[in-house]
């Protein structure tokens, strides 16, 4: 299995967590769109690709808090304090985070479609280097 498609809503969890397979090198969106319950996403260390638009892959998860990618593979994508970032991009600021005021780290210089979108709790955003700012990149965020 190469391509993760779904993550059923009956998924047992650890303690709220989900490890993606490490096999999986491609998620597509809507994969984890039925299941509300995961709060933590470990993503592949070999992860090539997430289908990136709207409704996100991961961004509509309520509850998740913090994504991670395990180690010791190839992929671009990597966490700083639970958020999701490939290369110098930050793909997914998790819904679930409860942090009010945000700095995007040093060296990330986009924010791709609905990066950081419906998180209800971040009230202040530092744009730090970024310069390119996709297209509903900031999209829905509630206070």
């Amino acid at each position: 299995m190469k391509t993760l498609s779904s993550v059923p809503s009956s998924i047992a969890l650890d303690n709220g967590s989900y490890t993606v397979a490490p096999g999986v090198t491609n998620i597509i969106k809507d994969a984890f769109l039925i299941n509300r319950n995961i709060k933590k996403i470990v993503l592949p260390p070999n992860l090539a690709s997430i289908e990136k638009g709207y409704p996100t892959t991961v961004n509509g998860i309520g509850n998740l808090a913090e994504f991670e990618v395990a180690g010791g593979g190839t992929t671009n994508f990597h966490t700083i304090d639970g958020v999701l970032f490939e290369d110098d991009a930050l793909v997914v600021y998790p819904q679930g985070k409860k942090d009010e005021e945000y700095q995007v780290p040093d060296g990330i210089t986009k924010i791709d479609n609905y990066g950081i979108a419906t998180n209800s709790h971040v009230t202040s955003i530092d744009l730090n280097e970024v310069v390119t700012i996709a297209e509903a990149a900031l999209s829905l965020i509630q206070s």
